[in-house]
């Protein structure tokens, strides 16, 4: 069976939203407005900060 990968926001400004893959996608999280987590304002997190690869059951994060 091939499950699926959820990934889950559990603290700030987007908290409570979840994304959840049951085949092969890529997930971008940064700053930029065409990342699928945006957080525009915080200079913490760079312009491409990190891409999720899932292919269930497995993932794997990339550190940009």
């Amino acid at each position: 069976m091939p499950g699926k990968v959820t990934l889950s926001i559990v603290e700030g400004p987007q908290s409570g939203k979840q994304f959840v893959f049951s085949a092969h996608d890529t997930f971008l999280f940064g700053r930029m407005e065409d990342c699928h987590v945006a957080l525009s304002e915080d200079r913490y997190v760079s312009r491409y900060h990190f891409i999720l690869e899932a292919n269930p059951p497995q993932a794997r994060i990339r550190d940009l």
